[in-house]
């Protein structure tokens, strides 16, 4: 199911993953809004620097929440985020970019090792 949304909106995201898991359930999530944008450090302004971190790790954020929501209970599914070399290295004039790179790649550890853990854990109960 796709639909145009401004993932940096909380309701938009929940909204759009709630009608995809009514039309079948939710099992694979992939996250991949385009926020690559050069611009040297001091023509960076903070409104561009908060969209670009808005989009490329908020949004991340959100639509990994509201996708884990259904799929935690069911024990199934998986969440991706796609990357860039940028989360590993920033290069000139994508200080916006790279940092936000940087977080989602830093999130998406984060997400896989709590979910993981919890996978880990009744996969031991269940043995």
């Amino acid at each position: 199911m796709s639909r145009a949304l401004d993932a940096r909106e909380e309701d938009e995201v929940a909204t759009f993953l709630r009608d995809a898991d009514q039309r079948a359930p939710l099992e694979v999530c992939i996250y991949n809004v385009g926020a690559n944008v050069n611009f040297p450090l001091l023509d960076t302004t903070e409104r561009l620097f908060r969209k670009v971190w808005e989009m490329a790790c908020y949004g991340g954020f959100l639509a990994a929440r509201e996708a884990a929501r259904y799929m935690v209970p069911r024990a199934r599914g998986g969440i991706f985020f796609t990357g860039a070399t940028a989360s590993m290295r920033g290069e000139v004039g994508y200080a916006a970019f790279a940092s936000a790179k940087f977080a989602l790649r830093g999130l998406a550890q984060s997400i896989a090792r709590e979910l993981g853990a919890e996978e880990d854990s009744r996969r031991a109960s269940r043995d």
